[in-house]
């Protein structure tokens, strides 16, 4: 698979044709980076276009000349000389596929924000407090769960020390 910011041209879509000519896997699906900055920020993109080969969970840039022959090159056989990015940046990774979610709760946060503030009518103040009123119901919850599990252990009762007769 090959990842372009925007489109590295039309030596890619030649590249795509023939192998779809041939019966390749060949993808190469385009990505406008300029509509895309959290993309660009997640895989450290400095420019574009920027090329990368994922399979098998890993991730590898793509940094030589942008012929048509060297891009087939890399695209059927060159990637495997090349060495991985790190596995949190591989989108197709399991980490890279956690973290790509958990870097969505702010954009959806913002709009479950305007949708029950605009469509449902809820002041901004209630929000907030409804909110706050989550994390700190959550945190009683696992205090008091801790204080009952606690409690309830023998290790955790303390036996009185022993009294010794004090002489006067």
């Amino acid at each position: 698979m090959v990842l372009t910011l925007p489109a590295a041209g039309a030596n890619l879509e030649k590249i795509g044709h023939r192998a779809q000519r041939e019966g390749s896997c060949w993808q190469g699906p385009q990505i406008n980076g300029d509509q895309q900055p959290s993309l660009m920020q997640r895989f450290a993109i400095q420019g574009y276009p920027h090329i990368c080969h994922m399979r098998e969970g890993q991730m590898r840039d793509y940094a030589g000349d942008r012929s048509l022959e060297d891009l087939r090159h890399f695209a059927e056989k060159g990637w495997r000389q090349t060495r991985p990015q790190p596995f949190y940046r591989a989108p197709n990774s399991p980490a890279g596929l956690v973290l790509g979610k958990l870097l969505t709760l702010p954009h959806k946060g913002v709009q479950l924000h305007q949708y029950l503030r605009n469509v449902k009518k809820i002041p901004d103040l209630v929000l907030l407090l409804g909110f706050l009123a989550i994390p700190v119901t959550m945190g009683m919850c696992c205090i008091c769960l801790l204080d009952a599990w606690y409690s309830r252990r023998p290790s955790a009762w303390v036996t009185p020390a022993p009294q010794h007769a004090h002489a006067h």
